[in-house]
């Protein structure tokens, strides 16, 4: 469907027209509940894009997903790399950051597998 942008430019009326393509996905309804004033606020926000609240909703879903996913596949790397041995030890990060804005900053540490346990 074609979408059409017009402005005014020295009385006169110039238009561009675009063509999207669209990629008709699978839909199911999905009902969930809001609190009155994220309601608004996301209406407010819908009105703004010019965009139906839904379309904003599950763009935010979807965000908040991703995020989530990406943050558990960030935690499941580093686990592994853990159980090879690949670690910095919590008393290695704590002297670093207490080191920060100090006129003895350390660099950052380096994953060397040592553990004060072992």
């Amino acid at each position: 469907m074609p979408s059409v942008y017009c402005e005014f430019h020295s009385d006169v009326l110039h238009c561009t027209t675009t063509r999207k393509q669209v990629i008709a996905m699978s839909t199911s309804p999905y009902s969930i509940r809001l609190d009155e004033d994220l309601r608004k606020t996301l209406e407010r926000e819908a009105a703004i894009e010019d965009r139906p609240p839904a379309q904003l909703a599950v763009r935010a879903i979807r965000m908040m997903l991703e995020s989530k996913a990406a943050k558990r596949a960030a935690i499941d790397a580093a686990v592994e790399k853990a159980d090879q041995g690949k670690f910095i030890t919590a008393d290695e990060m704590n002297a670093w950051i207490d080191s920060w804005d100090t006129e003895n900053e350390l660099s950052a540490p380096v994953a060397s597998g040592q553990s004060n346990s072992q």
